[in-house]
């Protein structure tokens, strides 16, 4: 029955509401009429609402009215049903009888301009509740809504407008403020946020609510401490703040204190029920301890809660390439791909493995894919490339590594490997020209040409052509 009084905040008791609507049931399983107050049909019509069931709602409507025909709140009801079913018509039919009773009920202005917002009404909404503003003793709720609407409008600015307006009239609004939050991080206003939380907290110091967005403000601006420091005071106004505990260890995790960061992510399972997401990130602060044992663990029950998650697999995945056994991180790993197909990062790791297993054709075809979706990305130049050299396909490593270096000019690596594909190949003019251009480049980065391949540094023409450019680079340099 608890979870009754949940769903009724602000009513009658649970055991109140149920009374009157198995006196309602009643009524209906004996086709009789019995009268039920303007109150008693309120609570009906919300019970079935809460419950999921508008129809049923809709017709206790028509039976109240019948005996309460000059009560406006059962017009205002019916609006509200036929908006939350989109009948839009008969909502504004029933607004236009409401108006007729009462036309100064801020009540019928709101109604309408809900659903004009559902229709994408967004002008003819702001109108309606601005009239609303002028009738109401709440204008915190019709702010709110005002905001919404300029969020419809993408006008975010002006929706940050409204909920601090609705803030300033109701400090205890929770809607309005993490609305307001999320408008500062679209419009990238991180100092304006944290301006505004710690004005708000000046007047209200216990609002663990504003605290709690202060500290998401400025993880936003990357001011970490700070963000810990607000997430604690949240915390310390109220202990089961599990969001707060959340944030906490995400934060600690991005300044790479994982232990810490565990320890707030449990704690949260003390407040709620855990979650998959929860579960992955302690999986994700344990891989980065290199505890991969524990990593699995946590991933495992983060599948298992969400079987959808396919970082937690591919998490699995990672776990167990680093345990070199790599056999069983391809199962995993291809389970993420199933379910993220154009995930770039998923393909990078299979080819990565695979090639580990020797699995060249497999491999090659994950590299593939991984060009196809992620050409940005310059690892997958490099690693395919050095793929493909060590398989003595050097004219397609050439091409590759040229793909690689017009996507990534300033890549270095890519230039001293298109050295050795070109040395490999055959054309050694060529890869005297490029490794000119590697090293105009980025000198200091030459001996991983030696890395790549060490027998290069046997070759006089390629050793003749790096000792040339120091030489070239001190005279320079003593010019200057």
């Amino acid at each position: 029955m608890e979870e009754d009084r949940e769903e009724f905040e602000g009513g009658e008791s649970a055991e109140r509401m149920r009374e009157h609507v198995e006196r309602y049931e009643e009524m209906m399983r004996r086709s009789d009429a019995y009268f039920f107050d303007v109150d008693s049909f309120i609570s009906i019509i919300d019970y079935y609402f809460i419950k999921n069931d508008p129809e049923k709602a809709l017709q206790v409507v028509g039976f109240a009215r019948s005996q309460h025909p000059f009560s406006i709140v059962f017009l205002l009801k019916k609006a509200q049903l036929h908006t939350y079913l989109k009948e839009y018509t008969k909502a504004y039919k029933a607004l236009d009888e409401a108006s007729a009773l009462d036309p100064s009920e801020p009540e019928i202005f709101l109604t309408r301009g809900t659903a004009y917002s559902q229709q994408d009404m967004f002008e003819e909404a702001i109108d309606d509740f601005n009239h609303a503003l002028s009738l109401t003793d709440e204008p915190d709720q019709v702010y709110q809504l005002m905001g919404f609407t300029y969020q419809g409008l993408t006008n975010y600015q002006k929706a940050a407008e409204c909920f601090r307006k609705a803030l300033q009239s109701n400090s205890e609004n929770e809607v309005a403020m993490f609305e307001l939050g999320l408008c500062y991080d679209i419009l990238e206003q991180s100092d304006k946020a944290i301006a505004f939380y710690k004005s708000f907290i000046d007047e209200h110091p216990y609002s663990a609510i504003a605290w709690y967005n202060l500290g998401i403000a400025y993880h936003k601006n990357e001011q970490f401490d700070d963000a810990i420091e607000a997430f604690e005071y949240a915390i310390i106004i109220k202990d089961d703040y599990a969001a707060a505990y959340f944030s906490k260890g995400t934060t600690l995790a991005e300044q790479e204190r994982f232990m810490e960061a565990i320890e707030a992510y449990k704690q949260t399972f003390e407040m709620e029920t855990p979650d998959a997401l929860t579960y992955y990130n302690i999986g994700e602060c344990y891989e980065s301890l290199e505890m991969p044992s524990d990593a699995r663990s946590y991933y495992r029950k983060a599948v298992k809660m969400e079987p959808s998650l396919a970082d937690a697999w591919f998490g699995i995945g990672i776990t167990l390439e680093f345990e070199e056994r790599f056999y069983e991180a391809v199962h995993f790993i291809k389970k993420a791909i199933e379910l993220e197909s154009y995930n770039s990062e998923f393909w990078f790791t299979l080819g990565d493995v695979q090639y580990k297993l020797g699995q060249i054709a497999e491999s090659d075809e994950a590299y593939r894919r991984v060009i196809e979706y992620s050409p940005e990305d310059p690892g997958i130049w490099t690693d395919y490339g050095i793929c493909l050299l060590e398989q003595g396909r050097f004219n397609e490593s050439i091409n590759i590594l040229n793909d690689g270096i017009k996507n990534h000019p300033e890549i270095s690596k890519l230039r001293y490997l298109l050295v050795c594909s070109l040395y490999f190949a055959g054309y050694r003019q060529d890869a005297l020209v490029a490794l000119e251009s590697a090293l105009e480049l980025n000198y200091q980065e030459h001996l991983q040409l030696f890395e790549f391949y060490p027998a290069l540094a046997l070759d006089i023409e390629i050793s003749s052509t790096i000792a040339t450019w120091s030489s070239g680079r001190r005279t320079a340099s003593k010019n200057e």
